[in-house]
């Protein structure tokens, strides 16, 4: 019993150390965080009144969310309660300091493009890039993903996103998106 505790301690030790060192080599708290370009939403070609979530066919019970602003701001919400999510009742949890949640989207004819920070192991996080297609005013399907740069995939299969109405957005104000 000993001698597994006494690994355990030294396993940890070093793995403490080796983030220590990682933490110090990237110097994060000196890299400032980039910006994500904004561009104000000047069509009516989706609506802005409540938020989109996903609706894939072979999870039951997680959803994730985009609540869109005329302001060119998209919020994104993960791991909500599929079902919530369908009825509208949702709680979003506005941080203005999580950059995570905090995305950027731009509309042209029938496309959309929504622009985000995922977390990683890089300072700022991945610029994740998600390209798709405006169905109608109450549905979009993203079909193409890049990760930290213009070379975009094709997804597997085309992710739905579905409007509900929803009265009670949060304000899109944060610390990233001037």
């Amino acid at each position: 019993m000993k001698e597994f505790n006494i690994n355990f301690y030294l396993h940890f030790t070093v793995f403490m150390l080796l983030l220590q060192g990682c933490a110090i080599m990237c110097d994060c708290d000196q890299e400032p965080a980039p910006t994500l370009e904004v561009v104000e939403n000047n069509s009516d070609i989706l609506r802005l009144d409540g938020y989109y979530f996903d609706s894939p066919e072979d999870i039951d019970y997680i959803s994730y969310c985009f609540v869109l602003y005329k302001n060119g701001i998209a919020l994104y919400s993960f791991g909500v309660d599929r079902g919530d999510a369908i009825s509208g009742n949702i709680e979003f949890d506005n941080a203005p300091e999580d950059k995570q949640i905090w995305y950027s989207y731009f509309l042209t004819d029938d496309d959309i493009l929504i622009q985000g920070w995922a977390p990683s192991m890089k300072c700022n996080g991945t610029l994740i890039t998600h390209k798709g297609k405006v169905l109608s005013d109450t549905t979009f399907e993203l079909t193409h993903r890049a990760y930290d740069t213009d070379e975009f995939y094709k997804l597997d299969k085309p992710i739905l996103y579905t409007f509900v109405p929803y009265e009670n957005k949060p304000d899109s104000t944060n610390i990233f998106i001037p």
